[in-house]
């Protein structure tokens, strides 16, 4: 919930109107058994239904997005800037844009490189 309510709100797609009411509940501490069963249910449903949307795949582009947000921080450069647009379009990044972005990576220091076969397409 935290993923899609919090830490991906500028992802496409992402919105949903149920998990938007349970995380309003959850900040106001008012989430009982039954919303936390529903809301399994509706992770276990998209990771089967909609993997680029799942859990894994989901934290797969948080991590790459923190990834991308230090490595903006110090280059500001237009290719990374467009790979992180990507990303956030499609929930994916090819193997040709993480090879791209590890090689801004590779000169920065304390910034971890984004390993290849990371996402669920």
């Amino acid at each position: 919930m935290r993923l899609r309510c919090e830490f991906l709100t500028d992802f496409k797609e992402i919105e949903n109107k149920f998990i938007s009411e349970k995380y309003c509940k959850y900040k106001n501490s008012l989430l009982d058994e039954t919303d936390i069963k529903k809301i399994k249910n509706f992770i276990k449903n998209v990771n089967k239904e909609i993997p680029k949307l799942g859990y894994k795949n989901l934290m797969t582009c948080y991590m790459i997005k923190c990834i991308i947000t230090l490595l903006l921080k110090k280059t500001n450069n237009e290719f990374v800037k467009s790979i992180y647009e990507y990303l956030k379009k499609h929930y994916y990044l090819t193997e040709k844009q993480i090879v791209g972005v590890n090689k801004w990576i590779k000169n920065q220091k304390g910034i971890q490189k984004i390993r290849e076969n990371s996402f669920i397409k």
